[in-house]
């Protein structure tokens, strides 16, 4: 029996070995790609898709600021809006407001309107309103779990005599009146004479924050009397053998330049003739408007031109001058808040051999509303 022999021992050449360790070096080289080079991969592929995107909004950003010029006209029309639908809907409810722009009418048109009574507040939030529903509480009581802005109907009951075309004409300049209103009901009773009597019940609508009220700002034309009741009079002596006191003159003008402001019902800028409310031109702007009074010498008298924001009006005959001069009152509201931008410029030319004296009676102390523009003749600004 044959004795078993050993297995001979397989050693790795030289060859083999250097071949070996490659490839360990090469599997670990792989390894260490897909763990750190790879994730670093992504990660730069992360960084430029973001990069990308920034880019992007980048463009975008600057699309938008070389716009800036058309966002700020867009802004201004807004803002003009805004402040038209602030008169049409003001923030407010007054009864004094409402008699005055009836008595307004009243008298642009001729009409005879005498104020009966005013029904009590009913009131309606503005998405029940919207909604059209009917819903409502009276003299101003709202629904405390209610939250947002309250409409607001003020009524009023009115009585008028006139004729056919003055009550038409009242109708027509109420319907179109920045004041958003409308007719309930309307009687008419007419005699052989053509005499037109009636009645109509009318609704003023009002956009109410209950969150921030507002109170209406009543603005009264000026005046003419004492500062003081305790001003001496002419002729009074004050000590034995003193002189006359004397008496601050009272001004007299011959025309009015009006600046409101921006929430005023009354239109932003008016020009008009003191004595003849007929006569005058007004603009709606919340912005800086150009105003021009040429005068002009005539027979008796002399005539004058109206120019405001590309409208023109000229005077229907001769005025007589007063006092040798002619007198131009300016009378301008404090502005409101930062939005308030109503204001005007006054040229004057004068042809005329009288002296134009242009007086600013009113206007707002920090922040004027009025500035004067060219002038030519005798003109001086006080």
């Amino acid at each position: 029996m044959k004795a078993l022999g050993t297995r001979k021992k397989t050693r790795l050449s030289r060859r083999d070995s250097i071949m070996l360790t490659l490839l360990v070096i090469l599997a670990e080289l792989y390894f260490m790609f897909y763990r750190v080079l790879w994730t670093r991969y992504d990660a730069l592929l992360e960084n430029r898709a973001a990069n990308s995107l920034k880019e992007r909004q980048i463009a975008i950003l600057k699309a938008d600021y070389d716009k800036t010029a058309e966002y700020k006209a867009q802004l201004e029309e807004l803002l003009a809006s805004e402040a038209e639908a602030r008169r049409s809907l003001p923030a407010y409810v007054s009864q004094e407001e409402l008699i005055l722009l009836v008595d307004s009418l009243s008298k642009d048109t001729g009409l005879t309107v005498m104020v009966g009574s005013f029904q009590s507040l009913a009131t309606t939030r503005e998405s029940d309103y919207l909604a059209g529903s009917q819903s409502s509480s009276q003299d101003g009581a709202s629904d405390a779990s209610a939250s947002g802005l309250l409409v607001a109907d003020q009524g009023m009951s009115l009585s008028f005599s006139g004729t056919f075309d003055m009550v038409y004409n009242f109708l027509d300049r109420l319907e179109s009146n920045e004041r958003k209103a409308y007719v309930r009901s309307l009687s008419l009773t007419t005699d052989n004479k053509g005499k037109v009597s009636g009645s109509m019940q009318v609704s003023f609508l009002s956009l109410i924050n209950p969150a921030n009220p507002a109170e209406y700002e009543m603005r009264l034309d000026p005046i003419a009397g004492k500062a003081s009741p305790f001003t001496p009079y002419a002729g009074y002596w004050a000590t034995a053998g003193g002189e006359d006191a004397a008496e601050p003159a009272v001004l007299t003008p011959d025309f009015a330049l009006y600046i409101n402001s921006y929430l005023d019902n009354a239109p932003g800028v008016i020009l008009t003739d003191y004595k003849d409310a007929s006569s005058r031109l007004s603009a709606e702007v919340n912005r800086v408007a150009s105003c021009k009074i040429t005068f002009e010498p005539a027979a008796n008298g002399y005539n004058y031109t109206f120019e405001l924001e590309g409208k023109a009006l000229e005077s229907s005959a001769p005025v007589a001058a007063k006092n040798n001069e002619i007198v131009i009152e300016v009378i301008s509201q404090n502005r409101r808040d930062n939005e308030d931008l109503t204001a005007a410029t006054l040229d004057v030319a004068n042809d005329t051999p009288l002296p134009v004296r242009v007086v600013v009676s009113k206007d707002d102390k920090t922040n004027p509303r009025f500035m004067m523009g060219e002038t030519s003749g005798k003109v001086s600004a006080e």
